[in-house]
C-alpha cells in the first residue's frame, strides 16, 4: 500500500522549484559553463588558417601552372605539325604549278613572255611607288 503514497522528504516544499539559493531564477548559462578560448588560442587558430589557405594558394597555383604548361607544349606541338603539312602542301603545290607553267611555256612561248612580262611591269610599279 506504501506504494500509491506520494514520497515526502523531511525537507519543506519550495513553492518556486525553479529559483536557485539566493532567490534568484537558475537559468541555462549559469547551469552550463561556456568555454571561451582565449586570445592567444584565437591568434594560432587564424594563423593556422592562414597557413592552410597559403597552402591550398600554393597547390592551386602549381596546379594551375602544371596544367598551363600541358596546354601550351600540346599547342606548341599542333603548331609544329600544323607547319610541317603546310610546307609539305606548299612545296607539293609550287612543283605542281612550275609543271603546269613549264608546259604551257612549251606549249605558247609567246603567251607565257607575255604574262612574264605583265608580272615583272606590275611588281616594278610597285617597288617605285615607295
Amino acid at each position: 500500500m506504501d506504494d500509491h503514497r506520494p514520497q515526502t522528504s523531511g525537507k519543506p516544499a519550495n513553492a518556486n522549484s525553479g529559483t536557485a539559493a539566493g532567490g534568484e531564477p537558475a537559468s541555462d548559462a549559469d547551469k552550463v559553463k561556456t568555454h571561451r578560448p582565449s586570445s592567444s588560442a584565437a591568434k594560432d587558430v587564424a594563423a593556422h588558417t592562414k597557413q592552410v589557405a597559403d597552402e591550398l594558394i600554393d597547390h592551386a597555383k602549381s596546379a594551375a601552372g602544371a596544367a598551363l604548361t600541358s596546354i601550351a607544349e600540346d599547342l606548341g606541338e599542333r603548331a609544329e605539325d600544323a607547319a610541317r603539312r603546310i610546307g609539305d602542301r606548299t612545296a607539293a603545290t609550287t612543283k605542281a604549278a612550275g609543271d603546269y607553267l613549264s608546259r604551257s611555256a612549251g606549249a605558247n612561248p609567246l603567251t607565257a613572255l607575255l604574262v612574264a612580262g605583265a608580272v615583272g611591269y606590275a611588281l616594278a610599279y610597285l617597288v617605285h611607288r615607295r
